[in-house]
């Protein structure tokens, strides 16, 4: 609790200047966090909030940080024990912010549930860049998920997607929205359970997309056909430039890992 105080009193007399504020690994409850950011006398100068590695456990304190940052631009909440909780408010935050660019959410608990709450905040306008690295999402919600993708009412460019557990469905749902050139530039599906099926619908999908430039998928279970339809892409898709395909079965020559 004193170290607590301490950081409450710091903050309290934080600079006009201030525009990063950094909480990472604090030992903090989200009802600490909620007092810490409402205690900054400048909010409207910070555009960049790192909660890593916290006990915050709720989306909906992810929320309160939005409200009280309007100029925020990146958002870092890894490692902090979010699963399902507030994600709807939190979705509702997102849509009505303004400026939010760059969000973490990697190596949490987050389900299908939560992801589908959190489905409004894919169409706001500004934000560009999505980790849900290290998660709990299948390919159940991954077919919810890619339909602002499909519709084009998201400006997603970056999505990492890695350490799921999306398997084929989900990878299926995803290359339906690149063969639409969906925006997305850069898509990470590492450890997915991904097979040959999943490789060659994204293949396919990649003949015609021309927006993606770098997608790894490494760590599946691609197989030799797979990692075969993939290579081939290489050779007409000229948007594509980074292909990690490391941890597959076979290493074929060209690919960028």
């Amino acid at each position: 609790m004193a170290a607590f105080a301490r950081l409450l009193k710091e903050l309290s007399v934080a600079p006009a200047q201030l525009s990063s504020l950094n909480l990472e690994a604090k030992s903090l409850t989200a009802e600490q966090v909620e007092e810490l950011v409402s205690a900054i006398p400048h909010p409207n100068a910070v555009t960049q909030v790192v909660l890593n590695r916290n006990a915050i456990r709720t989306a909906s304190t992810l929320a309160r940080v939005l409200w009280v940052f309007p100029n925020l631009k990146v958002l870092e909440a890894g490692r902090t024990n979010l699963a399902e909780e507030g994600f709807a408010e939190f979705a509702a935050a997102i849509s009505a912010h303004e400026h939010l660019q760059f969000l973490d959410l990697s190596r949490n608990n987050i389900v299908d549930g939560a992801m589908i709450s959190f489905l409004p905040a894919l169409s706001c306008t500004t934000l560009t860049s999505l980790s849900l690295r290290d998660n709990q999402i299948t390919g159940d919600a991954m077919m919810e998920l890619v339909k602002p993708l499909m519709t084009g009412t998201t400006r997603l460019e970056q999505l990492d997607l890695g350490l799921n557990r999306l398997s084929d469905a989900g990878t299926m749902a995803l290359a339906t929205a690149l063969e639409l050139n969906c925006g997305l530039t850069h898509l990470s599906l590492d450890t997915n359970g991904i097979s040959v099926v999943g490789a060659k619908s994204l293949a396919q999908a990649l003949t015609t997309n021309t927006t993606l430039q770098r997608l790894s998928i490494m760590d599946n279970v691609l197989g030799d056909d797979g990692l075969s339809a993939l290579e081939h892409v290489l050779e007409t898709n000229s948007t594509l430039t980074e292909l990690a395909l490391r941890g597959n079965r076979t290493i074929l020559a060209h690919t960028s890992i």
